[in-house]
């Protein structure tokens, strides 16, 4: 998708956002920016290549057609058997922040469905759902025809799911994480550089 189009459909899923639709999820024990900071070490200590945490890519940023090459596993989140990818991007309304994602399966495959349940940001001081109706907005505006998390179907190569969440813009200025749960035990994070959620793809 073009980095022009992106940012209309970005704009059109911020029109259509109601303020205060942020689905925030029980954040468990206190901050997020421990589990954030610690993941950031993890991909760290793994440099480059496959590894368990991936960095997701800004959609200004084109990824390869050829998901082997070497950028693409320097940007993956992997568990045994399973590579996965995935490119996001953001855009600040009022005091809310849309971001949009969008997950792809690189190779491999697993039981089971891919779901929105089983992805979650991870913000600073809470983790969010996706918001149902912004993904499926997300979904129509994407080349690819991406389907929403809702209808996503298994978890096989070439599979991809569009996930949009509403977050305060206030409490999602640093990085952010997402986790996606393939099969309940082996949760694969992706790491959103700031950067990416200005808009820009910085």
């Amino acid at each position: 998708m073009s980095r022009r189009r992106w940012l209309w459909l970005l704009g059109c899923l911020v029109w259509v956002s109601v303020p205060g639709a942020a689905l925030a999820q029980d954040p468990g024990e206190g901050s997020q920016l421990r589990y954030i900071a610690e993941l950031k070490q993890r991909n760290a200590d793994y440099g480059p290549g496959c590894n368990g945490v991936g960095i997701s890519a800004p959609r200004s940023v084109a990824m390869p057609a050829d998901l082997g090459t070497r950028w693409v596993a320097g940007h993956s989140a992997c568990i045994p058997g399973m590579r996965l990818v995935m490119s996001c991007l953001g855009e600040v309304a009022s005091d809310e922040r849309v971001i949009g994602c969008v997950l792809q399966v690189a190779d491999g495959e697993a039981a089971g469905e891919i779901t929105c349940e089983r992805i979650t940001l991870i913000a600073p001081d809470a983790r969010f759902g996706p918001d149902p109706a912004l993904s499926e907005a997300l979904s129509e505006g994407s080349e690819g025809a991406a389907p929403p998390c809702s209808a996503a179907g298994a978890w096989t190569t070439g599979a991809a799911a569009a996930a949009a969440f509403v977050v305060p813009a206030a409490a999602s200025e640093g990085d952010l994480a997402v986790l996606v749960n393939v099969d309940g035990a082996e949760v694969p994070a992706f790491l959103i550089p700031a950067g990416q959620l200005r808009g820009d793809g910085a």
